[in-house]
């Protein structure tokens, strides 16, 4: 009896190169397709993120322009105002008294503060003439 089992017993011998590696390949290449999926989706998303920027920065074009002439015309008003000031003190100064320019002095300082602005100086000086052009103007 042990005869008759070797002999039907079949030499069968496993080739280990040729194993069954199916599985690894299915995983494989759906890793691969998902890498490929969510490559292909952030350049979709990142090329969409560039024309909205593209398209905001061209809608923008003109603000840096804007703005520079208006921070121009705002130096050009403060320029004005600085020397109509100066002018206005100056002909105050000459039809007023030294005591009229103290009270003065004094009461524009009230209401500097009272509109929180700070006036950090008022020079006084010698009294000049209003000249030819102011003559003629009566108030």
């Amino acid at each position: 009896m042990i005869s008759f089992l070797k002999k039907n017993k079949v030499n069968n011998i496993e080739d280990e190169s040729i194993k069954d590696k199916s599985k690894f390949v299915v995983v494989g290449f759906t890793v691969m397709i998902f890498s490929f999926l969510i490559f292909v989706v952030s350049e979709i998303y990142t090329s969409i993120s560039l024309s909205k920027q593209d398209l905001a920065i061209a809608g923008s074009g003109d603000i840096e322009k804007k703005t520079n002439k208006a921070l121009l015309d705002m130096a050009v008003a403060g320029k004005n105002v600085n020397e109509a000031e100066y002018a206005f003190i100056k002909e105050v100064m000459k039809f007023m008294s030294p005591a009229e320019f103290q009270n003065f002095k004094n009461s524009i300082s009230g209401m500097a503060n009272q509109f929180n602005v700070q006036i950090n100086s008022l020079n006084e000086g010698k009294s000049e003439p209003l000249g030819k052009e102011y003559s003629y103007i009566l108030y």
